[in-house]
C-alpha cells in the first residue's frame, strides 16, 4: 500500500504545485467556493500539461504521452 499512497501523493503534488490556489485555505468557502469542480478542471489541465511537458515518471520509463488532441478526445465521447 506503501508504494501506491505514494504514487497518488505524487498526483496531488503535480496538481497542487502547478495550481496554488487550491492549497490557499482560506478561499475555499464552504458553499461559497466550488472546490470540487476547481480541483476537476485543475487536475484535467494539469493531464494537458503533461503533454506537452512530460513529467519525470514518464522519462524515466520512456513513455511517449499522448497529444493534446488524444487527450480531449478521449472527453468529448
Amino acid at each position: 500500500m506503501r508504494t501506491c499512497r505514494i504514487s497518488v501523493e505524487h498526483g496531488f503534488k503535480m496538481v497542487t504545485s502547478l495550481f496554488a490556489h487550491l492549497k490557499y485555505v482560506p478561499a475555499q468557502k464552504v458553499f461559497k467556493t466550488p472546490v470540487a469542480n476547481q480541483y476537476i478542471v485543475c487536475t484535467a489541465l494539469t493531464n494537458i500539461h503533461n503533454c506537452l511537458h512530460p513529467n519525470q515518471v514518464a522519462q524515466h520509463y520512456g513513455m511517449q504521452p499522448m497529444s493534446v488532441e488524444e487527450y480531449c478526445a478521449m472527453y468529448a465521447q
